[in-house]
């Protein structure tokens, strides 16, 4: 939480939906390519993307947010769903961050997240499930910066057939101009 004039903020999270991503890797690649962005759970009305492999990339290229507030600690988790019922799945975030008029040659190059997001168990066939929040250690995202590359990396194989339904960001919201000191706990698992 940031402490201003005695008001406390709390984190506040912004979703970002498979349909958001710019491009799509691996397996993942062919199946957004076949029109395949499926309705995951029957009838249950979101979209998802098939994730078989090991190395399935969804990828999320975008302004860095101005109202992130990169100089504290950001978390992030990945929306998902399981076909098959309760197993144990894996996505990796990996980052690249970059200025105008630079290549974003893949978030792979930059690195990870400083606390990587644990392993999950799915609950059951066709429920929307999040992990856990990893976490991206303050001033790892430069404000001086323009542009982020974010990737959601399955590494669940082929026998764990997941369905990425999109990535959540928890920040501290940029108020000032200058320094913010954190207050608040970090967010907990939904």
């Amino acid at each position: 939480m940031i402490k201003d004039r005695n008001i406390e903020y709390k984190y506040k999270t912004e979703f970002f939906p498979v349909t958001s991503f710019n491009s799509f890797i691996g397996t993942a690649a062919s199946q957004s390519m076949a029109g395949n962005l499926l309705e995951a759970g029957g009838d249950n009305g979101y979209s998802a993307l098939e994730m078989n492999n090991n190395d399935d990339i969804a990828r999320l290229v975008m302004p860095i947010p101005s109202h992130w507030d990169t100089a504290n600690d950001m978390f992030f988790r990945v929306l998902y769903v399981h076909e098959l019922g309760p197993s144990t799945v894996n996505y990796a975030v990996l980052f690249k961050q970059s200025a105008f008029g630079a290549a974003i040659s893949g978030a792979e190059s930059d690195g990870t997240l400083d606390t990587a997001i644990p392993s999950d168990t799915s609950t059951g066939s066709d429920a929307l499930d999040a992990t856990a929040w990893g976490t991206m250690n303050g001033g790892t995202l430069l404000s001086t910066n323009d542009v982020v590359c974010i990737d959601v990396n399955s590494a669940n194989g082929t026998a764990v057939v997941t369905q990425l339904v999109g990535l959540e960001v928890a920040y501290l919201p940029k108020l000032t101009g200058g320094a913010q000191n954190k207050m608040a706990d970090n967010p907990t698992d939904a």
